[in-house]
């Protein structure tokens, strides 16, 4: 048996601070791993959703043109401002006017919390080696550094 006393109680104390540090760590961990993977989810959901809401804007766009516009728009694949439209007001994601006539920029609120996203949609010829009727693709990016 220990003699010491005072040395076996100190043991203890230190056992059970062991222990319930142990387990501290382990609760932190895994609230911090659902934390991590509902920011993620989020984000993937505002991604999503103000994608498809840009693409409901790009396709009303193209169901506004007469086929005339629409197959001199594609000619190329290098158009999706509207010049004919007579918009002035188009502005990319920081607000200037844009110089690429390629791109369409869409400004969604996918939340009620009013918070602005910019996405960028992207008309450019595709691969030959893709297998496809359409000649063009439509490539959608939300702009960088946002929180979503």
């Amino acid at each position: 048996m220990y003699k010491n006393k005072r040395g076996v109680a100190l043991l203890q104390v230190l056992m059970i601070t062991v222990l319930i540090g142990g387990l501290a760590a382990m609760v932190l961990r895994a609230v911090l791993s659902r934390t991590t993977t509902s920011r993620q989810t989020r984000h993937t959901v505002a991604s999503q959703l103000a994608i498809q809401t840009c693409m409901a804007e790009v396709n009303a766009i193209w169901a506004l043109k007469t086929p005339e516009q629409y197959e001199t728009d594609l000619t190329g694949c290098a158009k999706m401002i509207d010049t004919w439209s007579g918009n002035s007001s188009i502005t990319d994601c920081d607000g200037n006017t844009p110089s690429n006539t390629a791109q369409w920029y869409c400004r969604v609120t996918p939340y009620t919390d009013g918070t602005e996203y910019c996405v960028t949609a992207t008309i450019q010829q595709k691969d030959p080696a893709e297998s496809s009727a359409s000649p063009c693709k439509i490539t959608y990016t939300v702009k960088d550094g946002l929180d979503l």
